[in-house]
């Protein structure tokens, strides 16, 4: 065999050695510097090489230092050692590598944050905010409080404390509330939205005011009631327990039971909201079913005069519709505009509750302040199907207006709109004029027919 051949044979055994006994591999090509022997895991060497006088700040080829590369291993006693022998903690080695002490957070161990706190680890290093870091992570209640304690800046954690349970972790390590409240504010809001009780308990108890609305357009106790899909009783005395105002709050009372309380906490059960509408108006059928039992007044009016039965005609609330007139609600209450509950269904175009209210007995020829019946309200709308139901329950073809009437056509929002169309209805007008007016043929024709 020639010289060469049993050079390359020799190589090739030897490295052939670094597989199956790295000893023997290392006898022959032992580690040249600690980075190296600590990337292998031969920390004896690692700590010898230092104890010579390497440099503690040596660089590896992944670009990590010695102090960085023991954290990504989790060797709490290496990171020690390096810090005793002076390897400086808020050295990151090349620009794409992580500070220690955020690489310590990422790992979750507390321990490793503790030491590189102790050796004079920057938490806020930079432009760096190590806690917001940690917050954003989940990390636990002990490196937060690690961090908190070492004075790391608190400025906008609460606004990046994504879940109740490290809001929670916050408050408890004794985070003061000065300059946050906004923050905390909008998590109160959302909480009584979500029916969180226990955190709705803790942010209270924590001394967020429970009437910040937080930047939203709601306080917290209206989303409770309003917005949330739980409707949670407790959430709601939590919040009035803690000073939460129950003015208003009675319209928007989601079950008998919620009603019930802020009726006994001292909500007055036929007050107006600054819409002038009273509970019965807003609330849905059972818990205006509860009210009623209580006493509330059938025939209280909004600011416009129409009462609770032809409020609900009008949005085609037929269940609530039939639980108020069973009630006893008058069938014939007209409002500002000398409209009735009927007129108001007519108007818009409520086929059902028009033929509710003609069984429960609705004139059906009631006139307005203008002389217009439903008929002729029906003629402005054009709907046809109400124009039949009105005609084979007797409606009046004949009637006439006795003052003038004008329209203004609504945009797709229900807005008056400046480009339309106006219409002025004269004295003296009948249904079928009044149809040949707004251009509904239609209608116009069913009630020629039935002269």
């Amino acid at each position: 065999m020639s010289i060469f051949k049993r050079m390359l044979f020799s190589i090739l055994f030897i490295c052939s050695l670094s597989t199956v006994n790295g000893s023997v591999y290392r006898y022959f090509f032992p580690h040249t510097n600690p980075t190296e022997a600590l990337e292998e895991g031969d920390l004896e060497t690692a700590k010898s090489f230092i104890e010579d006088g390497s440099d503690v700040e040596q660089v590896g080829l992944s670009g990590k230092t010695l102090l960085l590369l023991a954290i990504s291993k989790e060797n709490e006693e290496f990171t020690q050692f390096l810090l005793e022998k002076g390897a400086n903690p808020n050295s990151k080695g090349t620009t794409q590598s992580k500070y220690p002490l955020r690489a310590a957070i990422s790992k979750g161990n507390a321990k490793l944050v503790e030491l590189l706190l102790q050796f004079q680890a920057d938490p806020n290093l930079g432009e760096e905010n190590f806690l917001k870091d940690a917050v954003k992570q989940g990390a636990s209640k002990e490196i937060i409080q690690l961090l908190i304690d070492f004075k790391g800046d608190t400025q906008g954690v609460f606004d990046v404390a994504k879940t109740p349970e490290m809001t929670s972790i916050l408050l408890s390590c004794g985070l003061p509330i000065d300059g946050h409240t906004e923050d905390l504010a909008k998590q109160l809001s959302k909480a009584a939205e979500e029916g969180n009780e226990a955190f709705v308990a803790i942010l209270l108890e924590s001394g967020i005011d429970p009437n910040d609305k937080g930047g939203y357009y709601k306080k917290p106790l209206e989303r409770a009631l309003n917005d949330s899909k739980k409707k949670s009783l407790r959430v709601v005395e939590l919040l009035v327990e803690h000073g939460a105002s129950i003015e208003g709050m009675l319209h928007h009372a989601p079950t008998p039971e919620i009603a019930e309380y802020l009726l006994m906490k001292g909500c007055e059960i036929d007050e107006y909201d600054s819409n002038g509408m009273t509970p019965l108006m807003c609330v849905d059928t059972k818990v205006a079913a509860f009210l009623v039992q209580q006493g509330a007044h059938l025939e209280k009016k909004n600011d416009r005069g129409a009462t609770a039965l032809a409020i609900v005609a009008s949005r085609g609330k037929k269940e609530k519709c039939q639980l108020l007139i069973k009630s006893g609600a008058n069938l014939e209450t007209k409002d500002d505009l000398g409209m009735t509950p009927l007129s108001r269904a007519v108007d818009a175009s409520q086929l059902e509750i028009t033929r509710l209210l003609l069984e429960s007995g609705a004139n059906i020829n009631a006139t307005d302040n203008h002389g217009m019946t439903p008929l002729m309200h029906c003629s402005v709308r054009g709907n046809v199907a109400i124009t039949t139901l009105l005609l084979k329950n007797g409606a009046d073809r004949n009637t006439q207006t006795t003052q003038p009437v004008y329209y203004e056509q609504k945009d797709r929002f229900g807005f008056n709109d400046p480009f339309a169309k106006r219409f002025r209805i004269p004295v003296g007008a009948n249904a079928a004029e009044i149809a040949q007016i707004f251009s509904n043929n239609a209608v116009r024709e069913l009630i020629e027919e039935q002269r």
